[in-house]
C-alpha cells in the first residue's frame, strides 16, 4: 500500500475558524483539531499528518523586494475595532495552540526561522517525499497549487479549503503560477511585468516574449516582432517598451517555489536537513488526532 501523508498549512486551518465564535483559546484548539480530523477522515489510506507554521519575519522575499506584502501591512493599520479584536484573539489563540502542541509527548509542528510555510512544503515535496508516497496539502493558499504533481511515482494533490475541493490537475498549478508571475500578486503587493497586459492577453504575451528570447530577437526590431507574432497567430502585442524584464526575473524568485529549493541547495540544504531531522518528532497518525 502506498504511503499517504497529509501536510497541513497550520495558519490556513486557523483562518477557517471563526475566532469570534470561540469561547476561549482552549475552545479554539478543540475546533482546530476537529477541523483537521474532519478533513483527514476523507482519506482512508492516510498514514501520517504533519503541521507546518510560518515564521515570516525577515524572510528572503523582503530582502529581495522591500515592498513585499506592504498592502497587507497597510490594511492592518486601517482595521476596524472588530477586526483588531479578531486579529488579537487569533494571535493569542495560535500561540496557545502551539504551546499545547509543544507540550505533547507524541508530536510537534514544523517551522523554521524567517521561513514561510509554502517554502517548507516545497522543500518537503522536492527533497523529502519518498517514492510512491502520496502527499495531500491542506491549505487555503492557491500559491501551493504549483506543487501539484499527477505524473510519476511521487504524487502531490491539494485539498483547497476555501472550496473544500481536492485539486489533482498539475496544469491548474502551472497556469496559476504563470499568471501570478506575469500579472503580479496584489495580495503580496507584487506588480505585473508589463502595462496593458491582463488576464485576457497575458498568455499570448508570455508565449511571444519567450519566442523573442528564444530567437534572440532585438525588442526594438518591430518587423521581426511582427513576424513572430504572426507566426504565433497573435493579433495584438502590447508595446514592448512597457515590458520589464527585471520585474519578470524578480517575480519568478518571489513566486516560483522552485527558487526556494535552489536557494536552500545553495545554502547547504539547511532547511531540508531541519525537515529530515524533525519529521519523525512532528508526524502523528490520523487516529491519534482523536485523542488530543
Amino acid at each position: 500500500m502506498k504511503q499517504h501523508t497529509l501536510l497541513i498549512d497550520g495558519n490556513s486551518v486557523a483562518y477557517t475558524i471563526n475566532i469570534l465564535n470561540c469561547k476561549n483559546a482552549k475552545d479554539f484548539s478543540r475546533q482546530y483539531f476537529a477541523r483537521i480530523r474532519e478533513y483527514a477522515k476523507q482519506f482512508t489510506t492516510l498514514v501520517k499528518c504533519i503541521i507546518f507554521f510560518d515564521d515570516k519575519r525577515g524572510n528572503f522575499r523582503e530582502a529581495l523586494y522591500p515592498n513585499y506584502q506592504k498592502g497587507r501591512k497597510d490594511a492592518r493599520l486601517k482595521y476596524t475595532e472588530m477586526q483588531k479584536e479578531e486579529s488579537k484573539k487569533r494571535s493569542e489563540y495560535l500561540k496557545y495552540l502551539k504551546e499545547l502542541i509543544d507540550k505533547s509527548p507524541r508530536f510537534n509542528y514544523l517551522h523554521y526561522s524567517c521561513t514561510e510555510t509554502d517554502d517548507l512544503l516545497a522543500l518537503y515535496v522536492n527533497n523529502i517525499q519518498k517514492e510512491d508516497e502520496i502527499v495531500t496539502i491542506l491549505t487555503t493558499d492557491k500559491d501551493l497549487f504549483q506543487l501539484i504533481r499527477n505524473t510519476g511515482s511521487k504524487k502531490v494533490q491539494v485539498l483547497f479549503l476555501i472550496k473544500r475541493k481536492l485539486i489533482k490537475d498539475e496544469n491548474i498549478g502551472k497556469q496559476a503560477l504563470d499568471k501570478k508571475i506575469w500579472l503580479g500578486d496584489n495580495s503580496d503587493s507584487i506588480p505585473g511585468v508589463c502595462k496593458n497586459v491582463g488576464e485576457k492577453n497575458y498568455e499570448d504575451f508570455r508565449i511571444f516574449v519567450e519566442k523573442m528570447n528564444e530567437t534572440h530577437t532585438d525588442p526594438t526590431d518591430k518587423e521581426k516582432a511582427k513576424e513572430i507574432s504572426e507566426s504565433l497567430n497573435i493579433r495584438y502585442i502590447p508595446s514592448f517598451s512597457n515590458f520589464n524584464q527585471e520585474q519578470l526575473d524578480l517575480n519568478r524568485k518571489l513566486i516560483d517555489l522552485n527558487y526556494v529549493v535552489k536557494l536552500d541547495k545553495n545554502n547547504g540544504n539547511e532547511k531540508t536537513e531541519y525537515l529530515k531531522n524533525n519529521i519523525d518528532k512532528a508526524k502523528i497518525s490520523p487516529y491519534s488526532l482523536y485523542n488530543i
